[in-house]
């Protein structure tokens, strides 16, 4: 049952004191056999009191009681006990097992257990989309899609000074980008949908040293060799074990990646994260959303204003934009918010449209949407430009779609000058005397309109004043309407 006590017992007999690992289990195991719960064992005073001796120092018989206990696996007594009192059981001690299966877990296992665990439960999705241990600038894809968020591997961007001065790994992934590896690289164009998420080398230790004890209690968990020396209740403990280090080792692991850099006008800006509950109901993604939520343009959050549209995302050297370009400059301007949906930026179309004097072009449908009453100046026909069967004069979000087909216009004399030849005339209608009926060519003004024969001075049928039939318009409106229900009724000469 003590089998271990003679290396114990050479480290201080070679220093010429008594085998002190013999005279504490030997004391120890003797008052074990006493009968009943409360009388097996005896206390560290009792123990004191037992194993006394002048010339002896107790610090001595506490340092190798700890050894015993556990401190030096490799003269740990596995059927030693320290609860309320100090005994021998019949069952070999579970953590003393567990501390030499730990002890025999090779370093690189605890790190794979570390590194999958990272990957599979903790990182997590959202609007930012994760990237795992990106090396080279080919491995973080430079596209305004969606901002990317770079978990670096622990070996080669771990932050060691606090974290104000990004690893190199990180400031080089955010410069450059490379459209394969080994490629050329070339600077990075979508900067501000690059963030990085990076580990803090003081805490793995910790997260390092519970996964090799996770991959211990599993590994005794899959011996048949060594479940069978022990009981079913340890066999139960053992599992409760195994569940609690699975929950600790995902809060380390989350612990651990604590600093985030995110673009800025003047470069990477720090800041740290904390994503450490332990029920394991936040994960990094979502810790990051959380930090930087004000950052965070989400379907509902309303249309852009004309001025935060002219200031952050206009080309001011351009007539107009597309969609799509729009879009992109959220991914290309360092400081500007993320765009988690387009809806925000249709919303803003259709608002510069309606309330601010632009215009919008649907390259697919080759449809004009302009909403004002004046005429354009590059608009050359005579019938009005909102006529025409490819010019609506009201636009909704819903009408707006997000691509290099569908442009913006800073007004609608520039649309007019890019695609007049698209936009159909409206149709001529056929002008008529509004007192024969006859056909009129080239009408001028507008109606009513008369033949060259009822065009000469005339005496208004209402008031009877002689004028020209086309200058009492508000009688010859009368006059109109009076011949469409008695066609024989003529303005007198």
């Amino acid at each position: 049952m003590v089998p271990r006590t003679p290396s114990e017992d050479r480290k201080w007999t070679e220093n010429g004191l008594p085998p002190l690992g013999t005279h504490l289990t030997t004391t120890v195991l003797w008052h074990s056999l006493a009968y009943g719960e409360q009388a097996a064992g005896l206390t560290h005073a009792d123990l004191n009191l037992a194993i006394g001796h002048p010339d002896l120092n107790f610090d001595d018989y506490d340092a190798a009681l700890s050894a015993l206990r556990g401190d030096d696996m490799d003269v740990a007594c596995y059927f030693l006990y320290e609860e309320e009192r100090l005994r021998f059981k019949q069952e070999p001690n579970l953590i003393r097992i567990i501390d030499q299966r730990i002890e025999s877990t090779p370093e690189a296992s605890a790190h794979s257990r570390f590194q999958n665990r990272l990957t599979s439960k903790e990182i997590g999705d959202g609007g930012f989309q994760p990237v795992e241990f990106p090396e080279s600038p080919a491995d973080l894809p430079d596209t305004p899609d969606t901002p990317k968020l770079a978990v670096m591997h622990p070996d080669t961007a771990a932050v060691e000074d606090g974290g104000d001065t990004p690893p190199n790994r990180v400031t080089q992934l955010y410069e450059q980008q490379a459209a394969k590896h080994e490629g050329e690289t070339e600077t990075r164009i979508y900067k501000n949908y690059a963030l990085f998420l990076a580990p803090d080398a003081d805490r793995m230790d910790a997260a390092i040293d519970e996964a090799r004890r996770l991959e211990a209690i599993e590994a005794l968990l899959d011996s048949p060799e060594q479940k069978a020396d022990l009981s079913s209740e340890q066999i139960e403990e053992l599992r409760e074990r195994s569940d609690e280090a699975q929950l600790m080792l995902g809060e380390l692991v989350r612990n651990v990646y604590r600093h985030l850099y995110y673009p800025d006008r003047d470069g990477l800006t720090h800041i740290t994260i904390g994503a450490t509950e332990s029920n394991g109901g936040t994960t990094l993604v979502d810790a990051v959303q959380t930090t930087l939520e004000d950052k965070i343009v989400k379907r509902d959050a309303g249309a852009r204003g004309s001025a935060h549209v002219q200031q952050k995302l206009w080309q001011q050297t351009q007539d107009a934009m597309s969609t799509e370009a729009l879009v992109n400059q959220y991914a290309k301007k360092p400081g500007l918010d993320y765009l988690f949906s387009t809806k925000p930026i249709r919303e803003t179309v259709s608002s510069l449209v309606s309330d601010h004097g632009y215009a919008y072009w649907d390259g697919e449908s080759g449809t004009a949407y302009w909403v004002r009453t004046t005429e354009p100046e590059t608009w050359p026909h005579p019938e009005p430009f909102a006529k025409s069967p490819d010019v609506e004069t009201s636009i909704r979000d819903s009408d707006v779609q997000i691509g290099s087909d569908f442009v913006v216009y800073r007004d609608i004399d520039a649309l007019v000058d890019d695609h007049l030849d698209e936009i159909d005339r409206p149709e001529q209608t056929v002008a008529t005397c509004a007192e024969c009926g006859a056909e009129v060519e080239n009408p001028e003004g507008s109606e009513p309109y008369y033949c060259e024969e009822h065009q000469s001075d005339t005496t208004c049928s209402s008031c009877g004043k002689e004028v020209a039939a086309s200058s009492c318009w508000t009688h010859a409106d009368a006059a109109r309407n009076a011949s469409q229900t008695n066609p024989g009724r003529r303005a007198r000469r």
